[in-house]
């Protein structure tokens, strides 16, 4: 660890005056230095329990040293790791949710592939936190869906648990519902067609509640990548492989 992050973690309350003068009262048994400005810490510390931290000093310092991470000029995969990790341990859901988030879009972005399994497995099998926003939780699905499955990774998981999120939402989730149909359409409307057409269905019904994906002073919808809604359709068309798809599609047209 560095300087500033000793810095940054003696002001969270309670405050610790003048850390450089603790900081090297501690160098020897309890911390040693590395190189000029970096140390580490002696296995002595393993010993110490966290509950010897109060827990709302604990979710500081967590949300401090998230917040020293992102404030670099460019970011590693292991920096936004990293500092996923903080706010989770903060207790800051959302913002580690937004954190994937704009990494995905990233990868999702790039035209040559990066081979990225820090960032793409995360919570590529596992529940999100249920205290993160409905909205965030189905963002984070959709664009989940879109990137792993263009680097060729399993989706079964996200597929269903996005069905899920989708069954519990309301007007509320109306912009996040609108942008999972479109950001999905070119994965479940060919591989899950009927699936795909029920998200285009729920989207549509919630479609008057969008207001924040329009463009200031239109009334036109400004959606992600240059996509449409009504692309969805045909695209969910490319799908039909029987009867029942068939009649599902229709039923959605109309």
């Amino acid at each position: 660890f560095s300087l500033n992050e000793v810095q940054a973690l003696a002001s969270v309350n309670p405050v610790l005056d003048r850390p450089g003068e603790l900081l090297n009262a501690l160098v020897g048994l309890w911390v040693q230095q590395d190189v000029k400005s970096r140390f580490s810490i002696s296995p002595l510390v393993n010993q110490l329990s966290e509950i010897n931290l109060l827990p709302e000093t604990k979710k500081s310092c967590n949300q401090v040293l998230a917040a020293l991470i992102i404030s670099k000029r460019k970011l590693s995969s292991l920096d936004i790791e990293k500092a996923i990790i903080h706010f989770l341990q903060a207790e800051a859901f959302n913002s580690a949710g937004l954190m994937l988030m704009q990494a995905l879009q990233m990868l999702n972005s790039m035209d040559v592939l990066v081979d990225d399994q820090r960032l793409l497995s995360l919570w590529g099998s596992l529940p999100l936190p249920e205290p993160m926003d409905l909205d965030i939780r189905l963002l984070l699905r959709g664009l989940q869906i879109a990137t792993r499955h263009k680097y060729g990774q399993d989706i079964s998981y996200l597929i269903k648990d996005l069905d899920k999120l989708i069954s519990q939402a309301s007007e509320n989730q109306a912009t996040a519902v609108v942008f999972c149909a479109i950001i999905t359409s070119s994965v479940l409307g060919i591989n899950e067609p009927i699936l795909a057409n029920r998200h285009l269905r729920t989207a549509l019904k919630l479609l008057p509640q969008v207001h924040n994906l329009r463009i200031p002073d239109t009334n036109e919808l400004a959606f992600p990548n240059g996509l449409f809604l009504e692309f969805a359709i045909w695209i969910n068309g490319e799908g039909i492989t029987t009867i029942e798809h068939l009649q599902d599609w229709i039923s959605t047209v109309e």
